[in-house]
């Protein structure tokens, strides 16, 4: 047991150590302009990125002091022209200025994303009604990251697909039953905080019998998911 904590603490240590640089093959986006970043090719200084260019992580571990990068969307601000390309390497300095280089870049979150999915509620479109029945399911999309126009702002949308169980009311002869109805929707998230995604959602349900009123018809609603 003592060997087995002592293990567990170790890799948590290590854990943390590594965490303290940018990973290897992570995609990041710079928050801020980056200047005078060097081309590993030849050493030639000079080269800018602006705000919001993404770069990947070529090796993080070959210089004490730098990351080697290269970028793979370029963009440009009103007062910054950026002249790195995609078809090179960079050494991207550590600290820049008497700042760590982690505090001006985060994590890009454009890819594929995926997780467990909450429906509170359900507006149906059929009878105009509210209704409670949460549905439950997972969730599979792609998360884009755009710049809105006229702004330097960039947002963080995820066209989706999902799929689902609900708890459905259906009624027969005046006798109200509780059934479990199979939920397919589609929609849009969010980004939000803490890897919480909050959307806009379109779906409907299906009991497997077409004499209750709501069997395949359209309802919509927000939603609540979390990335995986």
């Amino acid at each position: 047991m003592k060997r087995l904590l002592s293990g567990l603490l170790l890799f948590l240590c290590y854990q943390n150590v590594y965490s303290l640089d940018m990973e290897e093959g992570q995609t990041y986006s710079l928050e801020k302009s980056v200047f005078n970043l060097e081309r590993t090719r030849d050493k030639q200084p000079g080269f800018i990125a602006a705000q919001n260019s993404k770069f990947v992580v070529v090796d993080n571990k070959i210089y004490p002091n730098a990351y080697v990068v290269r970028f793979i969307f370029i963009y440009d601000t009103d007062n910054t022209v950026s002249n790195v390309t995609t078809d090179e390497e960079y050494k991207l300095a550590k600290v820049i200025g008497g700042i760590d280089i982690l505090k001006s870049v985060q994590p890009s979150l454009a890819g594929p994303v995926s997780g467990p999915l909450i429906v509170p509620f359900k507006y149906r479109l059929d009878d105009k009604s509210l209704s409670g029945e949460a549905a439950i399911g997972y969730y599979a999309g792609y998360r884009t990251e755009p710049k809105m126009p006229w702004t330097k702002t960039r947002i963080s949308f995820s066209p989706f697909i999902a799929g689902g169980i609900s708890q459905v009311n259906t009624s027969t002869n005046g006798e109200t039953d509780n059934r479990t109805a199979v939920t397919l929707a589609t929609g849009i998230l969010i980004q939000n905080w803490d890897n919480v995604n909050i959307g806009f959602v379109i779906g409907q349900d299906r009991i497997g019998d077409n004499t209750w009123q709501f069997e395949g018809k359209s309802w919509v609603s927000f939603m609540i998911g979390w990335d995986l």
